[in-house]
């Protein structure tokens, strides 16, 4: 006799019919092995550095450092698997901040790409250096879809696998992205302090909105215009420089540098866009007088810097005003210093019209009137 079950039992069922595909082993694919967007230097970067591997013999140490974390960085992939695992080493033992959780600070964030363009589908924080998480299961088997797996914002991976179940199911690189990256160099913000989870920076946001290869040079704390950063980002075939370093300056550190930082950048990267980022406002500059001054001071001085270009001759140059940054810094950062997801979100708003011009077929008209912004 043949039984027949009923549809609702079997739309009831569907999780456990996928119960024997979720148990099986997992045949586990090293991540270098796939598609890594956001490093800048592919092919002189032995592993994880956002950095080239001769970077230790022109920079400081404590750059160096913060280089092997590995902000702005993705592992993109296509499979049919109805799960997908990672599992990832740290480098660093520190898992977390007093104001960012696991999750942005040393956890991986995934996303999958539909008609609609990229969706947010998992995140996974961290307590420990080894970890093993399913990101994503109970998925319709022998469907391809397209991954974006980010990597920690303030720490960084030594080792890094992506499982699926071993029937019989493949995982395969994407098409690697040729185009010039938009290059960020700047602070813990552009770094990502802060963000929830890593996908949640404004440049990886930036980079999906985009659809463009974007590379985060954000060093916490370090984002100066060090002469010597500018000779190594100078190395890079870049759409465009965005220099926003004002935060962890001050008036007289700007006047002192930012004009021979792009000079020297410019030297090396004649025609790339460099687009200079006034100071974020501080959350609370409405009632902090110092931050107020800092403020006012960073951006006095960074537009001296940016009139001097001009008059120096120096084309291509955008210029983004700190007011515009955040729509209403009060309530979008977490300690007066570093958005909220939100604020990121803002981030991304504000630097979007600027990127798409520079990208766009309009730029040539929109070169002028935003060259009129500091005249």
């Amino acid at each position: 006799m043949v039984h027949v079950i009923p549809t609702a039992l079997i739309l009831l069922m569907g999780p456990f019919i996928c119960m024997p595909a979720m148990a099986a082993d997992l045949n586990w694919t090293n991540a270098l092995d796939l598609t890594i967007e956001g490093r800048g230097w592919n092919d002189q970067t032995s592993g994880w550095s956002r950095l080239p591997d001769y970077a230790d013999q022109m920079l400081p140490a404590t750059l160096t450092w913060i280089g092997q974390q590995n902000a702005g960085m993705s592992i993109r992939f296509t499979s049919d698997s109805p799960s997908i695992t990672v599992r990832w080493t740290l480098k660093g033992n520190v898992f977390q901040s007093r104001h960012m959780p696991s999750t942005g600070h040393s956890g991986v964030d995934l996303y999958v790409k539909d008609k609609t363009g990229w969706r947010w589908a998992s995140c996974k924080g961290t307590s420990g250096m080894v970890n093993e998480e399913t990101m994503i299961e109970f998925l319709d088997p022998y469907v391809t879809r397209e991954y974006r797996l980010y990597l920690p914002l303030m720490n960084g991976v030594t080792e890094c696998e992506i499982g699926i179940p071993d029937l019989g199911f493949e995982i395969e690189p994407v098409q690697e992205d040729v185009r010039k990256p938009i290059v960020f160099y700047g602070t813990s913000i552009t770094q990502g302090m802060c963000a929830s989870r890593p996908g949640n920076c404004h440049t990886s946001i930036l980079g999906r909105r985009l659809d463009y290869p974007i590379v985060n040079l954000g060093f916490a704390g370090n984002g100066v215009m060090d002469w010597y950063v500018a000779d190594i980002m100078g190395e890079l075939n870049a759409a465009a420089f965005v220099i926003d370093c004002s935060p962890n300056m001050n008036g007289w550190m700007i006047d002192e540098r930012a004009v021979m930082f792009v000079l020297r950048l410019r030297a090396l990267q004649p025609n790339t866009p460099i687009i200079l980022v006034e100071d974020r406002t501080y959350g609370d500059a409405w009632i902090n007088d110092v931050h107020h001054l800092k403020n006012r001071q960073n951006r006095e001085s960074l537009m001296r810097a940016a009139l001097e270009l001009k008059s120096l001759g120096v084309e291509h140059l955008h210029y983004i005003r700190g007011d515009e940054l955040l729509r209403d810094p009060t309530e979008t950062t977490v300690d007066a210093v570093h958005p909220t997801d939100f604020g990121f979100q803002q981030y991304a708003d504000a630097f979007e019209p600027h990127l798409r011009a520079i990208l766009g077929p309009g730029n040539a008209v929109i070169q002028k009137i935003m060259d009129t912004m500091i005249k």
